[in-house]
């Protein structure tokens, strides 16, 4: 057998009958050499049966509710496949892709094969936009280029089965980023990767489904933390941990403590320290106002008072009207604040109209402009170009002002600024 294809299902009847009808022509191009595995991780709805009806040729196999990793690891070890190709239930491949990856895997005795894809979006059973991702070639070193944010879904993967299972298959105890984790420990172990240009995979998004690793936020990004934690430490002991890496997994790990939402300064110290212990010349990305905080107040309180400043606006949300004009007086005195933090943190080496990432409530509260949502997404460097900046599911981008305009912003006197602060807070006062 040529190919194990391993579909993991947990209550999927909705996407079960047009799996089985893509996976018609992959079965025909494959003339017996593919096997279709399919694993039922204790669906409570009609998965299995329905399964059955549609694809009569599969292996099943059953299992009580374990998770997505579990239910992969279940399906790989009834396989007999040279390779393996991880399908979800809710994506398609297209009939030639398992032949042109399987065929570059055997030439050049890889243990990895990735292509490009396509993103699909669908709303209301619709596909309402589409995106190809090509070409999809990391954009350097892997290691450092999953460490920076580059990724791809597993649909596009083609594994070598006795690769996977010398590295233990996928972490059973992750449950949201368990894809980040494999395609890590992968590229750590230095296995052979190869990249044939084709867009063979479709990975579906659905927008009435909230995906697991939005569903838990802290959760979630303490398991990313996990994870990263236990590859620097399994590079340190290969001694394979190299200054572009450790770059690469200090901006990770600020991304980990970007998105957490967690206050505790112990575990903010914690992640500080280890930050600064893998790149200590590590500047922080983020709105200027935050850059500023965390050079002259450190990292620690920098986070924190931005986790109150989310608070904050939560709980102005909930006031009423009866406050409106204070709140109104409130939101002139947080501008001006936020005005004179621009101009004292002001960096002449700001590049123009560049990106960063952080809390889209964040963003609004500190008056950020053009501020857009951002989907799951690869940036398009050939590799020729370095890794880019971190980036992260999900998250917000903001494109900052020029930097012409915050040369022309810093001409306005400071002290002129912090007067009309203190005048506006007077007045609040004065109207309570």
């Amino acid at each position: 057998m040529l190919v194990s294809i391993i579909i993991p299902c947990y209550n999927g009847v909705r996407y079960i009958p047009g799996l089985a009808q893509s996976l018609v022509p992959v079965l025909a191009a494959g003339r017996g050499e593919y096997e279709v595995i399919f694993v039922d991780d204790g669906s409570a709805d009609a998965s299995a049966e329905l399964a059955r009806q549609h694809l009569p040729g599969a292996r099943f196999v059953q299992q009580p509710n374990r998770g997505l990793s579990a239910a992969r690891n279940a399906g790989v070890a009834v396989a007999t496949g040279e390779y393996l190709q991880l399908l979800d239930v809710d994506d398609t491949i297209e009939p030639d892709k398992l032949a042109a990856q399987a065929g570059a895997a055997t030439a050049a005795a890889a243990d990895v094969v990735y292509s490009d894809w396509r993103l699909l979006t669908i709303d209301g059973g619709k596909v309402v936009r589409t995106e190809v991702f090509a070409p999809a070639q990391a954009p350097c070193e892997m290691v450092e280029a999953i460490l920076s944010g580059w990724s791809a879904p597993p649909v596009s993967y083609l594994f070598r089965r006795s690769a996977y299972l010398e590295l233990g298959g996928s972490d059973e105890n992750t449950r949201a980023w368990g894809d980040f984790d494999l395609f890590l420990r992968f590229s750590i172990a230095s296995r052979p990767h190869v990249y044939v240009p084709g867009t063979f995979s479709n990975y579906y998004r659905y927008l009435d489904v909230k995906s697991l690793a939005r569903r838990d936020l802290r959760a979630n990004a303490l398991e990313r933390e996990m994870i990263l934690r236990n590859a620097t430490a399994a590079m340190k002991e290969q001694k394979t941990l190299t200054p572009p890496r450790r770059r690469a997994a200090a901006k990770a790990l600020f991304g980990v403590l970007r998105t957490a939402g967690i206050s505790d300064r112990a575990w903010l110290q914690n992640m500080a320290q280890h930050i600064h212990d893998l790149d200590p010349s590590f500047r922080p990305a983020g709105p200027v106002t935050y850059r500023a905080l965390a050079r002259t107040l450190g990292l620690v309180t920098a986070e924190r008072i931005a986790l109150a400043l989310r608070g904050f606006r939560g709980q102005r949300a909930e006031v009423g009207s009866q406050r409106s004009e204070v709140g109104s007086r409130w939101s002139v005195v947080r501008s001006l604040v936020i005005s004179a933090f621009q101009l004292l943190a002001f960096d002449p080496a700001l590049p123009s109209d560049c990106a960063r990432w952080a809390d889209a409530e964040e963003f609004r509260f500190l008056g950020a402009s053009d501020v857009r949502t951002v989907g799951f997404a690869t940036h398009q460097l050939g590799p020729s170009q370095g890794c880019p900046r971190s980036w992260y599911d999900h998250r917000i981008a903001l494109t900052h002002p020029s930097q012409r305009d915050f040369r022309s912003a810093a001409t306005v006197p400071v002290p002129q600024i912090v007067g009309w602060v203190f005048k506006v807070m007077k007045e609040v006062k004065d109207g309570e």
